[in-house]
């Protein structure tokens, strides 16, 4: 299992970031990881919103303020970073040039995508900002599955009851003419039934190898909409997005996801 080293924490919404500084000091004591702040802003530093004019304000004051933030939550000494633009170049860089192990982050629409697209170690995305242990998740696993992601998730939070759910609108089908008959396999001698058949055992087995609960749907109402509703039905507090890399059906579905998902994600690619 890798062990979890160092933790990446954006916090460009300086009055939002509390509980992103109490859920990074609550996984970095647990882990003894530790800590980098990053504060990337799309604006001069003198046009930050919550510092009237009066207080020119620099990268010394900034720092100093989110370090006084951290001190209250127990972090203490954490590395701060100050940029102008670019989280997610920012974010890749500082990643892998500290061989940071996970990377925490609030919710923020158009820029967590961003960083998602261009990060390849977990990220932790907070939406309800759960300042406890998760007890529950619901792990979507790719197509095909692996198991680093599930060891990671489980060094990560120990003891966590954790649920596999695929569902079958991962698999790509084979199209002979996507203009008449879109899901049309006979060209290729399998019938849909035996792939379902086949894909279906093959994670039940995965399931049973591994001793974790799973669930396999045939899903009609999209990838997102299909997950979102497993995870509320099930009511657990963590959604785990496996996926093999950033090219597969479930990765281009991640979007539409981290946007309609009420609670805190968790996604983890596995070509990494």
């Amino acid at each position: 299992m890798k062990k979890i080293n160092r933790i990446l924490a954006l916090c460009n919404d300086y009055e939002k970031c509390d509980d992103l500084l109490k859920k990074t000091s609550e996984i970095s004591k647990e882990h003894n990881a530790g800590v980098t702040l990053m504060f990337v802003t799309p604006e001069a530093m003198f046009e930050l919103p919550f510092f009237s004019k009066e207080d020119s304000l620099d990268h010394q004051e900034l720092r100093r303020k989110l370090l006084k933030k951290a001190k209250t939550v127990g972090l203490d000494n954490p590395a701060v970073l100050i940029y102008e633009n670019d989280t997610a170049d920012r974010a890749a860089v500082e990643a892998e040039k500290e061989n940071d192990t996970l990377i925490i982050m609030p919710y923020e629409d158009k820029i967590t995508l961003s960083v998602v697209k261009k990060v390849n170690i977990p990220i932790l995305i907070l939406k309800e900002s759960v300042l406890h242990e998760y007890s529950s998740c619901v792990v979507t696993v790719d197509a095909a599955i692996r198991e680093d992601c599930l060891n990671f998730l489980r060094t990560l939070f120990k003891g966590m009851e954790i649920e596999l759910f695929q569902d079958f609108l991962y698999f790509p089908l084979p199209v002979a003419d996507a203009a008449i008959e879109p899901f049309d396999i006979s060209s290729d001698g399998i019938e849909y039934a035996e792939l379902l058949k086949m894909r279906k055992e093959a994670f039940y087995r995965f399931c049973e190898e591994t001793g974790i609960k799973g669930t396999f749907i045939v899903g009609e109402n999209g990838i997102d909409e299909d997950i979102v509703s497993f995870v509320k039905q099930k009511r657990a507090e963590l959604l785990v997005i496996n996926a093999m890399d950033k090219g597969t059906i479930l990765a281009d579905s991640i979007g539409d996801i981290l946007s309609k998902n009420g609670g805190d994600i968790l996604v983890c690619f596995e070509n990494r």
